[in-house]
């Protein structure tokens, strides 16, 4: 499952530029694309994908993080997130 913030959702509905970044961001996300990350935080990224954390940054420096996480013991659902950091 995807969810987003309020936030990013009122961004998304006023700039399609913003939603096309949005999806793209997603996309890499998925593909383990971490954005732009330490390399540090990319390797525990790539160790632990699991809970992962990917930061993107649009034509406008505007910086989104997008973070899975499991919502079950046994690990088989997750949510992904998306949002801004002033959001975290």
């Amino acid at each position: 499952m995807i969810v987003m913030t309020r936030a990013i959702n009122d961004t998304v509905a006023e700039d399609s530029a913003f939603a096309k970044f949005l999806v793209s961001s997603i996309k890499r996300f998925l593909m383990r694309d971490w954005g732009v990350q330490h390399p540090q935080d990319k390797a525990m990224n790539d160790e632990f994908p699991e809970t992962a954390m990917g930061c993107y940054f649009d034509s406008q420096e505007r910086k989104i993080w997008i973070k899975r996480d499991y919502i079950d013991e046994d690990g088989e659902k997750t949510v992904i997130t998306v949002l801004f950091p002033e959001e975290y």
